[in-house]
């Protein structure tokens, strides 16, 4: 072991809050809630309609996708509402 090698034996590598049994839950609840809202994305679907409601539609599947980045843990998550 060299002199630079022996400078790294007590650092620990930091631990991701987004591996584990808490983020897998987190995640599985993430993609049932955008299948479930598959159907508003369809072109025949009357939130499609509306302009206001396909922003909706849109920014909600977009936060759902973007949970693991907008929360620093599992345990911070607060699931956006759909308003169509």
């Amino acid at each position: 072991m060299n002199d630079i090698e022996e400078g790294f034996d007590n650092v620990e590598a930091p631990v991701d809050p987004w591996v584990g049994e808490d983020a897998d839950a987190v995640r599985s609840e993430r993609n049932a809630r955008l299948s479930a809202s598959d159907m508003y994305v369809l072109p025949d679907h009357p939130a499609q309609r509306a302009l206001q409601s396909r922003a909706a539609v849109w920014l909600h599947r977009k936060s759902l996708r973007d949970i693991t980045t907008t929360f620093a843990s599992p345990e911070d998550v607060v699931w956006p509402e759909l308003e169509v």
